[in-house]
């Protein structure tokens, strides 16, 4: 990759030094970012040095990487004795950040091109990890895109700039009435008007109402269609709250169960919506390239052991979101519940009862055997449902009760523990490749009150985190989402995947 060609049309850096450095030493660059990021997804062999200070041989205490030789020295310390010996060695990589510090201004820097050569180095080895750790995932080299010159002006051309009746930064954002117990819906599209992917696939018109097939062989009602016009009246500039009315009337229509003003279930409605999508886009049942299985599908693995000779039969399972159990408070004020330990326990082995007992293939008998989940496949978004509601038994009635308990959820979630290909090495002995399977928070729906006398509210990131209280939207923080307390949690993998030899579906 030829950082001279990238940085001509990019946004000039402030640091004048940097500029100097992309005309001369493009490929010095490239070849310090491919031999760090080897290291770091093991993908040398022995002989191959660990990045360590050269002077004091630590692996630590932020080491930088000189950007014109192949010096490796201590932050502040051995670092900075490399450039005073050698001061046209004026700029420093730190790895860990993935910074440039510049001697001259004596400050870190930023230059738009060199980032994004970091990025695509940094996902090329990352992908080339991961497919020897997962060959049937069989990956291709990642590369960004970016508009031409005449492509901008085409769209220019072809554009009708938008009166906003508000600040450009919130330009989609945008409120929902409630039209009767209906807070369940409102929040479950603003997840979806918020999902970068979703939203990058009806705005590019990629859904067209006017062009549906769908819609008019089947009584008006298509839910790609409601979403394709839904996203139009969010980003048309208006800051007046938009009445869903006729999405509302789709969904009874598909579906009697949501029909009438009663309170519902958010997790319910959304999954229901995302097979509604998934049928009205041309879904089909084997290998589905539509635009539900291309953002939310992944595959869970699941292990029955049998106790008696260790036979271990696995099943395949796609799933569209992950519902995790709260466990029950102790008394240790301690112990943190989390969504990493939800997710813990929901990735350990569990035995099963004697009920459940499975017949095993090799004994040819019932035994006792242990069952375990794993993921075979991460989609490019996940939903975590937190199972907050929960029947009992109270006088022989079952009664539904609510688990109010506070779950730690991050803002920044690495699923790598929790996939098949670690959890067998775990099992096996076999140490793990480091992959980078990073996931961002993007949407959170909160549900407030009892089961039968609740509220949902939900908190979208747009820019800056909003929260969306049916019709009002008000400005929130991240430490107020993350200390809310969390029914539904939307994720989005932080690097996308494009899967080698098939056809590349633009999201």
């Amino acid at each position: 990759y030829n950082i001279v060609q990238s940085y001509e049309c990019g946004i000039k850096s402030e640091c004048d030094h940097i500029q100097i450095y992309k005309n001369n030493h493009s490929e010095d660059f490239c070849s310090l970012l491919k031999y760090y990021y080897s290291c770091k997804y093991k993908l040398t062999d022995e002989k191959t040095p660990i990045p360590h200070c050269i002077d004091c041989n630590k692996f630590g205490s932020r080491i930088h990487f000189c950007m014109f030789c192949v010096y490796m020295g201590c932050w502040k310390d051995h670092i900075f004795n490399h450039y005073n010996e050698n001061k046209t060695h004026y700029l420093a990589f730190e790895p860990e950040h993935e910074q440039i510090y510049c001697f001259k201004c004596n400050d870190y820097i930023y230059d738009e091109n060199i980032d994004k050569i970091i990025r695509i180095q940094k996902a090329n080895c990352s992908i080339k990890a991961k497919n020897i750790s997962a060959p049937y995932l069989n990956q291709s080299s990642y590369s960004e895109w970016s508009p031409k010159n005449d492509e901008i002006k085409y769209i220019i051309e072809k554009s009708d700039k938008i009166k906003l009746q508000y600040p450009d930064d919130l330009l989609g954002v945008r409120g929902l009435k409630n039209l009767g117990n209906t807070c369940f819906m409102n929040c479950i599209l603003q997840a979806f008007l918020h999902n970068p992917l979703l939203r990058n696939y009806f705005l590019a018109d990629m859904h067209n109402r006017h062009n549906c097939k769908y819609r008019c062989e089947n009584d008006n009602i298509c839910f790609g269609c409601e979403l394709d016009h839904l996203f139009i009246q969010s980003f048309c500039g208006k800051a007046a709250p938009y009445t869903p009315a006729h999405f509302l009337h789709s969904v009874w229509k598909y579906s009697s169960y949501f029909a009438g003003y009663e309170q519902q279930d958010a997790h319910e409605f959304f999954i229901s919506v995302l097979n509604g999508i998934h049928t009205h886009c041309n879904g089909t049942i084997n290998d589905c390239k539509c635009v539900i299985h291309s953002i939310f599908s992944g595959v869970l693995r699941s292990d029955v052991t049998c106790t008696a000779c260790n036979h271990v039969s696995t099943a395949y399972d796609p799933f569209f979101d992950i519902s995790v159990d709260i466990p029950k408070i102790t008394d240790d004020k301690n112990v943190t519940i989390s969504l990493e330990s939800c997710l813990e326990s929901f990735t350990q082995p569990e035995q099963l009862s004697h009920e459940e007992r499975f017949k095993c293939g090799q004994c040819d008998r019932y035994q006792e055997s242990t069952k375990q989940f794993s993921i075979k496949s991460l989609p490019s978004v996940i939903c975590f449902h937190l199972k907050r509601f929960e029947q009992k038994l109270v006088f022989g009635t079952k009664s539904s009760t609510k688990i109010n308990t506070y779950v730690n959820f991050p803002f920044i979630l690495d699923m790598a523990p929790y996939t098949c290909s670690e959890i067998l090495n775990s099992r096996n002995g076999i140490d793990n490749m480091k992959t980078d399977e990073e996931y961002q928070l993007f949407a959170v729906v909160n549900h407030h009150g009892t089961l039968n006398n609740g509220h949902y509210t939900c908190y979208v990131y747009h820019e800056s985190w909003i929260k969306c209280d049916d019709a009002w939207i008000t400005k929130s923080s991240q430490n107020t989402v993350l200390n809310s307390q969390g029914y539904l949690l939307f994720y989005i993998r932080k690097q996308l995947i494009y899967k080698g030899n098939q056809e590349t579906i633009i999201l």
